[in-house]
């Protein structure tokens, strides 16, 4: 046999013990299930973040370890990116001789600006004759 007790809430209305402890459960259940839907939620969260954490960790590990790998053990590929192309080459070396002829140049017109230049004793051709 059970008892029931009959109070009074605050509104007037007449509750039995055994009511007010199925509606305690019931808001306990609820908040239980709230509690645990948010603390799932969370856990995703974290899970999804953390595996995509050491996956981008261990990709950047491997691709700097495989660039190293790269670039350090193919002499060929390194000389093939430093080696200067046919057409600078022939540039670089046309301008260099075009340095010296205008160095030589310069230095003959600061001799002759001083006074130092020493005459020749070849004979110069005679460009206006005809031969």
């Amino acid at each position: 046999m059970k008892l029931k007790l009959v109070t009074r809430s605050d509104r007037g209305e007449k509750v039995t013990t055994e009511g007010r402890s199925d509606n305690e459960a019931e808001l306990m259940h609820k908040l239980i299930i709230q509690y645990f839907t948010i603390i799932r939620g969370q856990l995703i969260d974290v899970l999804i973040k953390s595996i995509m954490r050491f996956m981008v960790r261990d990709l950047t590990d491997k691709l700097s370890h495989n660039l190293m790998k790269t670039l350090y053990t193919t002499e060929g590929r390194i000389m093939a990116l430093v080696q200067e192309a046919d057409h600078v080459t022939r540039k670089r070396q046309s301008s260099s001789k075009m340095l010296s002829v205008l160095a030589k140049a310069e230095n003959l017109i600061s001799d002759i600006a001083v006074g130092r230049v020493i005459p020749t004793t070849e004979k110069k051709p005679d460009i206006d004759k005809e031969e």
